[in-house]
């Protein structure tokens, strides 16, 4: 049986669209993320797809964190 979905917002001054955008690809097999961007936040709903780990929407949120990371590492090069 499959959690139910998992509902986040996030940040847009720490979290750029490009970096949500990209761990959407890197999980694309493993969950299904719909984004609400408009309001203030960015709200995704997070749904682990059928055979995937347990640990995916954790993963996923870690992908997301990561990548929010190195885009603002590089900016501020």
């Amino acid at each position: 049986m499959l959690p139910p979905p998992r509902t986040v917002r996030l940040s847009r001054d720490l979290y750029p669209p490009a970096s949500i955008d990209k761990a959407c690809a890197a999980f694309r097999e493993l969950c299904k993320v719909d984004q609400d961007r408009s309001g203030e936040d960015v709200r995704l709903t997070i749904l682990q797809l059928e055979g995937s780990p347990a640990e995916t929407v954790d993963e996923f949120l870690n992908y997301v964190l990561c990548a929010a990371i190195e885009t603002h590492l590089i900016g501020s090069v």
